[in-house]
C-alpha cells in the first residue's frame, strides 16, 4: 500500500485536513490567530461499523494519514480490532470463574474437571501472572510470550512444567479471539522446551508380584488393581463393589475422586468410563480385600464406604512398606555374609508407573491395540506409545515370531 510522504518543512501552518486533528503545543501562536511555531501532533478518525474509530497521537501528518489509509483497509478487511482495556488479571479470573462455573468449556465443549481448573488456576498466579498480568490482552505480543517461556526454563522449571503453565494462557486467549476481543494468539508458534524423554519406569511380572507381596494386607489389592487393571487413582478411590462383577470378570469404571469435590461421576475423558476385565490374577486380591474390610457396598478402597482414602497416604505407606522390606533383605545377606545382589532390591513404583504396567503387561501379551486403548481409557492411539515398554526377552520372542513368519512364507 503506499504511503504519503512527509510535508515540506518550510509549511507552518498546516492546513485542515478532513478526518485529521491537530493537536498543537500551549505555546504555539495558532493558539492567538497566528502561523504554527510548534511540532504539533495528529490523530486520525472515521466512522467503522460499530462506531467511531479514533487513533493514536502520531508526530506527523503523513503517519496520521497513513494510519488512516491503513486501518480503513483492515476494518474493511475484518482485521481491525480496536485495543481492549481488558487486563490479563481481569481475564485469567472471568476465565477460571466461568471454568468452575461449568459457563466456559474446554477444547472438546465440556466442563472442566474441578481439578484442572485448579491447576489452571495455580499455574497463573504462580508464573503467568506476576509477569504479564496487568498487561492488556490487546498489548501482549508473542515476544512477550516467548519471553516468560525463556525466563521460566532458565530458572530450572522441567520442560513440562513450563508447557503446562503455558496451557490455561492458550485458553484464555483462544476465547478472547473468538469474542473479538483480540484478533490472534500470541501463544502460536513459540519455541517451547522439550522433555528429556518418556518415562521408562515399569515394574516386570515378576517386580509387580513382589511389590505387591511386600505391602500390608490392606493395600494390596489396590495396588493390584493398578498393576493389573491400569486404573487411574482417581479412580481407584471412587471404585464401588457394586462396579466389580466376579460373575462376568468386569470392572465398570465410572467415575473418579476429586480431592476437593469429591466423588465425580464422569471420568478424565469420556473415554475414561470403560470396562477393564478382571483378570484371574487380580481376583483374589480383591475377593480377600472385601473379606478384610467386611463391606459389600460402597467404596472398595476407601476409609470408610463413603470417605475416599487419602492419596498421600497410600503413597506413603507403601513406600514405608518397600523400605522395610529392603531392610529385611539387606540384614539377611549380611547375616549370611553373602554380597547383596541389587536386583533383590525393590525399586519403588508410583501409581502412575503402576498404570504404565499394565499397559506395557497388554503390549507384551499381544493385546490388540484398539482394545488396549478401551482398556486404558484413551481417545487417542498416539497415547498407545507410553504402554509400549519391552520386558526382558520381549524382543527375543518377538524376533522368533518374525523368523517363524518368515520361514513359513518360504515354505509356502
Amino acid at each position: 500500500m503506499a504511503h504519503e510522504e512527509e510535508p515540506s518543512m518550510s509549511s507552518r501552518k498546516p492546513k485542515p485536513v478532513p478526518g485529521i486533528e491537530t493537536r498543537h503545543l500551549k505555546d504555539c501562536r495558532t493558539r492567538t490567530g497566528g502561523g504554527c511555531n510548534c511540532e504539533p501532533n495528529f490523530r486520525a478518525r472515521f466512522s467503522g461499523p460499530n462506531g467511531r474509530i479514533v487513533g493514536p497521537w502520531l508526530p506527523t501528518l503523513a503517519a496520521a494519514k497513513n494510519w488512516r489509509i491503513d486501518t480503513q483497509a483492515r476494518v474493511k478487511n475484518r482485521t481491525y480490532f480496536e485495543p481492549t482495556r481488558l487486563t490479563l488479571d481481569e481475564a485469567a479470573r472471568d476465565f477460571i470463574e466461568g471454568a468452575r462455573s461449568g459457563t466456559v468449556l474446554n477444547r472438546k465443549g465440556r466442563i472442566y474437571r474441578p481439578s484442572v481448573v485448579r491447576d489452571y488456576r495455580a499455574d497463573l498466579r504462580r508464573h503467568v501472572l506476576p509477569t504479564l498480568g496487568d498487561r492488556r490482552l490487546s498489548d501482549i505480543r508473542r515476544a512477550d510470550v516467548q519471553q516468560l517461556v525463556d525466563e521460566l526454563h532458565a530458572s530450572g522449571l522441567a520442560a513440562s512444567t513450563v508447557r503446562n503453565a503455558l496451557d490455561p494462557l492458550r485458553r484464555i486467549f483462544d476465547r478472547a479471539v473468538k469474542r473479538d476481543l483480540v484478533p490472534f494468539s500470541p501463544c502460536q508458534s513459540l519455541d517451547l522446551p522439550r522433555g528429556t524423554g518418556r518415562r521408562e519406569r515399569v515394574a516386570t511380572p515378576a517386580e509387580a508380584a513382589r511389590l505387591i507381596a511386600a505391602l500390608p494386607d490392606r493395600d494390596r489389592a489396590l495396588w493390584a488393581t493398578a498393576l493389573y487393571a491400569g486404573l487411574r487413582m482417581g479412580e481407584l478411590r471412587a471404585l464401588r463393589w457394586c462396579d466389580v462383577e466376579f460373575e462376568v470378570n468386569v470392572i465398570h469404571v465410572r467415575r473418579t475422586w476429586d480431592d476437593e469435590e469429591g466423588e465425580q461421576d464422569g471420568g478424565k475423558t469420556p473415554a475414561a468410563v470403560r470396562d477393564v476385565l478382571l483378570i484371574d490374577k487380580l481376583r483374589p486380591f480383591l475377593v480377600a480385600h472385601r473379606l478384610l474390610s467386611g463391606r459389600r457396598d460402597g467404596l472398595v478402597f476407601g476409609d470408610t464406604s463413603e470417605r475416599a482414602m487419602v492419596r498421600s497416604t497410600i503413597r506413603s505407606r507403601a513406600l514405608a512398606a518397600w523400605d522395610a522390606e529392603n531392610k529385611r533383605t539387606r540384614t539377611s545377606a549380611t547375616e549370611l555374609g553373602a554380597e547383596l545382589d541389587a536386583a533383590a532390591l525393590l525399586a519403588p513404583i508410583t501409581p502412575h508407573e503402576a498404570r504404565h504396567t499394565f499397559g506395557s503387561i497388554m503390549a507384551a501379551a499381544g493385546v490388540d491395540a484398539d482394545e488396549r486403548l478401551r482398556q486404558m481409557g484413551h481417545t487417542s492411539a498416539t497415547m498407545m506409545r507410553w504402554y509400549s515398554h519391552a520386558f526382558e526377552g520381549s524382543i527375543a520372542a518377538a524376533s522368533e515370531r518374525v523368523q517363524a513368519f518368515l520361514d513359513a512364507q518360504a515354505a509356502s
